[in-house]
């Protein structure tokens, strides 16, 4: 149990750091300049931004999680007890809208899947485990498109949810995605 354990936390630290680092790309970061250092009441104005700017970043990865750990937990309990990860439960856990489910079932199926794998073996690190998992570059990549896809997916059919500021939620949708995609193709390059 003790590998789980760490497995665990080994993996869940992992997607909050890659939580980090995308709202780190896809959140303006406020820029020091030497007008604010010349003039003090900027220089307030600037730590107010920066801030505000990691607020976003913590408040961007709480939510992120939420999905992940749904996950983890879901296939850390069926590990314990023996049993199967119950998908159902873990996607009747989310306050998503009822048009949502179907993509987001994928998006949990793929997660658990993924989450099953890296349980599987022993590592010391995040990137030990994967190794191990998936075994080749190739096997990586898929699972990353496999995710990037279904995301994406999911994505459209909230989008379609959205009434205020669609155009807003489309930008940003779309920056979160090329960052989350262009971070797990370092990745897999760092790893393989």
């Amino acid at each position: 149990m003790a590998s789980l354990d760490k497995n665990y936390e080994l993996v869940e630290e992992y997607e909050h750091n890659f939580a980090m680092s995308v709202a780190a790309r896809v959140i303006p970061r406020p820029k020091l300049n030497v007008w604010m250092i010349l003039v003090p009441i900027l220089l307030v104005y600037f730590f107010m931004h920066k801030t505000r700017y990691k607020t976003g970043c913590q408040e961007f990865s709480r939510h992120y999680m939420v999905s992940r750990r749904n996950a983890l937990d879901a296939v850390k309990d069926s590990l314990e007890s023996g049993g199967q990860p119950d998908l159902e439960m873990a996607v009747q856990r989310t306050k998503l809208p009822g048009e949502a489910l179907d993509a987001y079932r994928d998006l949990m199926g793929v997660l658990m899947r993924h989450y099953r794998d890296l349980f599987g073996v022993d590592g010391n690190s995040y990137d030990d485990l994967v190794h191990l998992a998936y075994q080749n570059k190739s096997n990586y990549m898929l699972y990353n498109n496999r995710l990037n896809s279904v995301e994406k997916t999911l994505n459209v059919v909230l989008s379609s949810q959205v009434t205020e500021n669609p155009e807003g939620y489309t930008e940003a949708v779309e920056k979160i995605e090329q960052a989350s995609e262009k971070l797990r193709r370092e990745h897999v390059e760092r790893v393989f």
